[in-house]
């Protein structure tokens, strides 16, 4: 038998070692590798290092099933917490309710208070009871219950009407979009053809709302239509071009900066001679133009060499 086992070599107790470890090969080769394993350091050396991966693998495996049992327990315990907080918050509302029958309250006080619920179970239960993407969700439902509030408050004891709901309402939007849009275009599902233009759909985004809300203003003060849309535009302009140097050109930072310093000054430039901009009011404007230029010209100039090294 000795004889046989030092005819064996490492090569082949090596390829029986996982059988031997996970028990499953047979007696003869069971042993076949503990004698040999007592005077070849080698192979004893591969056994222990098995041992020691899969008692590292149970470690972790038993983390992780810790890990996800706390988790579970966090979310049963958010679920819960929302579930109380929401029906906390339908008190008032199921109170005033029952007060509008015998005319204790009017109606257009429970349209505002339920509209002012909506929004406080925006802010806290949505995070709580969501699963994925809860700062969307927070978001998207705050700010829905924000304009239902709002039109409420606007339809019912304004005479605004319609229109100055608008105005008010696609101004909010637009204020929320330009802070938060960003963080739900991250986190939405899209279409492949879209993934890689998250942030071109929420230029896109952003400028409707902007322009929506400059035509509902343009309305309602006739007059300042046309000042409302030129100034409007002339910032838009500004913004998309800042926008397409940094996204588009394929240079590095320090280039960019001085191509988006040049955009910045030809924009003040242009607006202090038609109006539009005030840029000092005790001082030629050249004082700002003229620094700018400059710096605008080092930073491409560094930019350029930087690009040739």
């Amino acid at each position: 038998m000795n004889d046989l086992i030092k005819n064996i070599s490492c090569d082949v107790i090596q390829d029986i070692i996982p059988l031997y470890h996970d028990k499953v090969c047979s007696d003869k080769s069971r042993e076949y590798v503990e004698e040999h394993i007592k005077t070849c350091a080698d192979c004893n050396r591969i056994l222990k290092l098995l041992r020691e991966n899969a008692f590292d693998s149970q470690i972790n495996n038993e983390k992780q099933k810790v890990l996800a049992h706390h988790a579970k327990k966090e979310k049963t315990a958010a679920m819960k917490t929302g579930m109380i907080i929401a029906a906390i918050l339908l008190l008032p509302i199921v109170i005033t309710l029952i007060l509008t029958i015998p005319g204790y309250a009017d109606w257009k006080v429970n349209a505002v208070l339920i509209a002012s619920m909506l929004l406080t179970a925006g802010l806290t239960v949505v995070p709580l009871i969501s699963k994925t993407k809860k700062l969307s969700k927070t978001i998207i439902f705050s700010t829905l219950a924000l304009l239902l509030v709002i039109f409420f408050v606007e339809m019912l004891y304004y005479t605004g009407g319609i229109l100055e709901f608008c105005e008010i309402a696609f101004s909010v939007i637009f204020g929320i979009s330009v802070l938060f849009f960003p963080v739900i275009i991250r986190q939405a599902e899209l279409p492949e053809i879209l993934k890689n233009k998250k942030a071109l759909l929420t230029m896109l985004w952003d400028t409707l709302w902007f322009y929506l809300m400059i035509f509902t203003f343009a309305i309602a003060y006739q007059d300042a239509f046309k000042d409302l849309l030129l100034i409007g535009t002339f910032g838009m302009i500004l913004v998309w071009t800042i926008f397409a140097a940094a996204r588009y050109l394929k240079f590095n930072y320090v280039f960019k900066a001085g191509i988006m310093i040049v955009i910045i000054d030809a924009w003040l430039y242009i607006g202090t001679i038609m109006g539009w901009v005030t840029v000092t009011t005790n001082t030629s404007p050249n004082v700002v133009f003229i620094p700018l230029l400059i710096a605008s010209l080092v930073l491409t100039g560094v930019g350029i060499m930087l690009e040739r090294v």
